[in-house]
């Protein structure tokens, strides 16, 4: 797929991160991101901190692949 290997090594990473796969679009990748950070935030499990580690590299995963034009918005 030609997508797919214009993908750096980091990006394939942060889309693994988001359990997309490599050719993901623009709005799957922002859908999954904005799934798992509610999914994830401790707001959304009774204060629960045992995510927030899940979390960071979510947030991480969407730095990035805001960054390289992978995610718009």
């Amino acid at each position: 797929n030609a997508a797919s290997s214009r993908r750096s090594s980091l990006q394939v990473r942060a889309l693994r991160e988001l359990d997309l796969e490599v050719e993901a679009t623009s709005t799957e990748i922002r859908a999954r991101y904005a799934e798992y950070v509610r999914r994830f935030h401790p707001d959304s499990n009774q204060g629960d901190r045992s995510s927030e580690d899940k979390l960071q590299r979510v947030l991480r995963a969407g730095k990035l692949l805001k960054a390289s034009g992978l995610m718009k918005g």
